[in-house]
């Protein structure tokens, strides 16, 4: 997006981008979206780390990202289309990987993160990781999990968690970090 562009710049390893949301309003789609441009700009996989939604689901919003097709689109071009998306994301269909664990942990993901080396990391969504519950409430696990998330990014590169917004975001067009569930 132009405007992700505008804001932030060109992203480097160390660089945690929270995308706080409302629920429903298109996580997964921008996650796709953002993701399928960056995968032919890096040299190792991108992990997307899912606790949210099926796989199948957001295997779909990757294609029609990279593609720029709706699901009918990609129904009709079915026998074209995974090696037009291989094409799109640099010559390897699996340069996008989604890791599908509604129980994640932070123990979880240091060892795929191991095993693969990502050059991109996302969480879909960040704050449902689980890890740092001796923290004695939510916001100290939730600052240690996002100071985690920012020590991955210097180790791996850029790091992108979408957050759910909290019931005082209602209305607003503009979103800061105190309308974030738990912040």
């Amino acid at each position: 997006l132009k405007c992700l562009n505008d804001s932030l710049g060109p992203l480097h390893r160390g660089d945690l981008v929270v995308f706080g949301k409302r629920p429903e309003s298109g996580g997964t789609s921008w996650l796709a979206s953002e993701l399928t441009f960056m995968a032919p700009q890096v040299p190792t996989r991108i992990v997307i780390f899912n606790n949210e939604e099926m796989r199948e689901k957001i295997q779909l919003r990757l294609y029609q990202a990279a593609l720029n097709k709706t699901a009918r689109e990609l129904v009709d071009m079915e026998a074209s289309a995974d090696a037009e998306y291989a094409r799109v994301l640099g010559g390897d269909a699996s340069k996008i990987v989604v890791y599908d664990e509604p129980r994640i942990s932070v123990r979880e993901v240091e060892h795929f993160c191991r095993e693969t080396n990502p050059s991109i990391i996302a969480f879909n969504t960040l704050p449902k990781v689980h890890g740092f519950h001796e923290e004695k409430n939510d916001i100290k696990r939730l600052q240690k999990l996002a100071q985690w998330a920012r020590e991955l990014a210097k180790e791996y590169g850029p790091v992108f968690g979408v957050w759910q917004a909290d019931g005082t975001a209602e209305g607003e067009k503009w979103l800061d970090a105190s309308k974030l569930a738990w912040s």
